[in-house]
């Protein structure tokens, strides 16, 4: 939650400068690959301004996904709903959604920023499936723990 309280903070050309130095180190990878009509007019697309709002979504996407994660995680120690995969995944969906929504009003007090009701459903996107994909895993692992724990109470 610090790292995207601190990413909403920064101001718009700060937090453009970012993406800017991403596309730019992703641009001299790309040059690496020689010099044909490919690797032109891949840079040409990492250049547009298309790309620069994709990477800015996908980052969005990633910091709230984790976010999910490490809300199903922390959800895990408490006994009441440990085996409840249904409620962490919609405990830790609920709070990250919270917060998202905190997050663009917060952008709102910032230069240059402005909140995003697009924004908030590309973080809640992002924290739903990462969160689902990581419950899915615990519940394949739980199964697999008590099928083990059946058969060796059988022998």
């Amino acid at each position: 939650m610090i790292f995207i309280f601190i990413n909403s903070a920064m101001e718009s050309g700060t937090s453009a400068g970012f993406s800017t130095a991403i596309i730019n180190f992703l641009v001299r990878v790309i040059k690496t690959l020689g010099d044909s009509d490919a690797v032109t007019k891949l840079i040409s697309a990492f250049e547009s301004d298309g790309f620069h709002l994709l990477l800015r979504k996908t980052a969005h996407f990633v910091e709230f996904g984790i976010l999910g994660m490490l809300y199903v995680a922390g959800l895990g120690v408490f006994e009441k709903i440990k085996g409840y995969h249904s409620k962490r995944f919609f405990i830790a969906l609920g709070l990250s959604v919270v917060y998202a929504i905190t997050d663009e009003v917060h952008q709102l007090f910032v230069y240059g920023r402005a909140g995003s009701v697009v924004d908030v459903l590309i973080d809640s996107l992002g924290a739903g499936l990462f969160s689902l994909v990581l419950i899915l895993i615990i519940y394949k692992k739980s199964n697999r723990t008590l099928k083990e724990e059946a058969s060796r109470l059988d022998q």
